[in-house]
């Protein structure tokens, strides 16, 4: 990833402590997982920043409703906060045809994928 967040700035989206993979290896060059209940659906990220991959499930009282698993095109994150809304927002490599992704955490828990339409400028040429 070419930038980010602070664990710090993870822990406050996502208000809980990371789980880390191997405790050997710090965040973030380990895997590290936030698991938090909002409302009914239970979200659970992994940040790979060293990989340039995160995983987010989303389940609602144990049944999974998405499950994405986004290994290594994932370019950049950051923690959002305006307006009343809390997301963590990623960014993806050039060679896919995926602009952002939003995990939004408050008011409502909800995903916001943004995708390059297939009559964008420039897409396809070299």
């Amino acid at each position: 990833m070419e930038s980010f967040p602070a664990v710090e700035d993870l822990t406050w989206l996502f208000e809980v402590g990371p789980r880390i993979e191997f405790e050997d290896l710090i965040y973030p060059v380990s895997a590290t997982t936030f698991v938090t209940t909002r409302g009914k659906t239970r979200v659970e990220c992994t940040i790979e920043p060293y990989m340039n991959s995160v995983t987010v499930v989303l389940d609602e009282r144990g049944d999974e409703r998405v499950r994405l698993h986004l290994w290594g095109i994932v370019n950049e994150a950051h923690v959002d906060r305006h307006d009343g809304h809390e997301a963590l927002v990623l960014s993806f490599v050039a060679d896919v045809p995926f602009d952002r992704l939003r995990l939004e955490l408050t008011p409502i828990v909800r995903l916001v994928w943004e995708s390059v339409k297939p009559w964008a400028p420039g897409l396809g040429t070299t």
